[in-house]
This record gives C-alpha cells, structure tokens and sequence, in this order.
C-alpha cells in the first residue's frame, strides 16, 4: 500500500481531478468542438485519479469524461449520422476512458 503525504489526500487528489475533468470540458465545449478531440487531456486526471485514489474513482472519472466529451459532441454537431453510429462513438471513447 502506498503512504499518502498528509490525511485526507484521497479526497483532495479525487476533488482535484474532478475538478480538472470539469475544467477540460469547458475548454473543449468553448474553444474546441468536434473537429478536436481530446481524449488524451481527458485521460490525464482518470489516470490520476485511478492510481492514487483508486479504481472505482477512475471508472467514474471515466464515465464523467465520457459523458463531458458526448455533450461537447452532441451540441456542436451539425448533421447526426445515425443513433448506432453516434452510441458506437460514445462507447468507444468509454472504453479508451476505463
């Protein structure tokens, strides 16, 4: 088991990371859209989170950036290919996210 610097240091490095994902999603809903993806910035606090808090907190890390990235896709999108594309799409961004 690894030793935490000072009590409380989950709650603080999983609100952190919470707030970094919410942070990311600003970003990329204001300044990006679609035609950028940022998976990989999505990636950084789930990777935080998952290994200095656990792996519950990373899968909901994961299933909060994937839900961030889908509103940035659904709202700026312009024509919609069709519902099994658009989920195929969302599903495979959870897997890259857990």
């Amino acid at each position: 088991m690894m030793s935490v610097p000072f009590k409380g240091f989950k709650v603080v490095m999983f609100f952190m990371d919470l707030l970094l994902v919410i942070a990311i999603w600003i970003i990329d809903f204001r300044f990006t859209g679609p035609q950028i993806t940022f998976t990989l910035v999505y990636l950084i606090p789930i990777s935080l989170s998952t290994w200095y808090v656990g792996y519950i907190y990373g899968l909901f890390l994961s299933f909060l950036s994937t839900l961030a990235w889908f509103t940035v896709y659904l709202v700026h999108i312009q024509v919609i290919n069709s519902g099994l594309v658009t989920y195929g799409r969302n599903g495979s961004k959870y897997y890259i996210f857990s």
